[in-house]
């Protein structure tokens, strides 16, 4: 991530271009700042964060919350973790937070490596500040686990509607693809004439045989690339969020009662641990 800082010097305006590094430096900003923008490098679309997946974030607050529950010191807890688990990207996860907590870092800057749903990263962060892990920890472990529960209930809901459209899918090129050709082949030795429908039926089977492939090429690529670009840009995500928040309806209205579940399951929980509110 690079930041471009706009700013007036002797009457011109001028522009200068920093890393991520050289933003944070003290008095590494010039003077009569106009503006700062992110700009995306097409170097950065392409690399990608080490993935902890929600799974393994809800073994691993499961496993932190027994021994919590049992009266091992938090230290000690994320200790055995590290020890006992195999996988590289888990073990250099646990061995950054357990370095965050013990030294209070800041979170965000020490997990940005690693691709985690911000959520968790800001009851991380309450966990920190908190004093009082072994109900924070407990919270965050049952608002995952159950958040993965109505994921699979909705997988198997969603799971007969998806059949159905991909049966459809691969009928239609079926169709396509082996009657329509026939039925074509039949009206043109007969020398009939064609309607507007049946001359649109055969454009369609035309495009189907000789342009699926890059369709389905063209769609992927696109479809790729949107998800590479909001996956970098903030303001990207702000948009989408807020339009899935807002414009969408049945969906707008599930999404809207999850995060009040998890709002008002994380308040009770602070609350009834007397947590400071500042």
């Amino acid at each position: 991530m690079k930041y471009k800082v706009k700013y007036q010097e002797k009457g011109k305006i001028k522009t200068l271009l920093l890393t991520e590094d050289e933003y944070l430096e003290e008095n590494s900003l010039p003077l009569n700042i106009i503006s700062i923008k992110k700009t995306i490098e097409l170097s950065t679309l392409f690399s990608s964060k080490k993935r902890v997946s929600k799974r393994a974030l809800i073994n691993i607050l499961n496993e932190l919350n027994l021994m919590l529950e049992a009266n091992i010191l938090f230290d000690d807890a994320f200790e055995i973790l590290i020890d006992s688990n195999k996988d590289k990207t888990i073990k250099d996860f646990l061995l950054k937070l357990k370095y965050s907590f013990s030294n209070h870092l800041d979170l965000e800057q020490s997990l940005k490596e690693f691709r985690v749903d911000s959520f968790v990263i800001s009851l991380f962060k309450i966990i920190q500040n908190s004093g009082e892990p072994k109900r924070h920890i407990k919270t965050l472990y049952e608002i995952l686990k159950e958040e993965d529960e109505v994921k699979k209930q909705i997988k198997k809901v969603f799971a007969y509607p998806l059949i159905l459209v991909s049966s459809f899918l691969f009928a239609l090129i079926g169709i396509f693809n082996f009657v329509v050709p026939k039925f074509e082949n039949m009206f043109l030795q007969n020398d009939m004439k064609l309607s507007f429908a049946t001359k649109s039926l055969f454009l369609v089977k035309n495009i189907f045989e000789n342009y699926l492939l890059f369709i389905i090429v063209a769609f992927s690529l696109i479809l790729f690339f949107i998800y590479l670009i909001y996956s970098k840009s903030e303001k990207i995500k702000f948009f989408v969020h807020r339009v899935i928040f807002e414009k969408l309806f049945i969906v707008s209205k599930i999404y809207k009662l999850r995060m009040m579940y998890r709002f008002f399951y994380i308040v009770n929980s602070l609350l009834q641990g007397r947590y400071e509110f500042h």
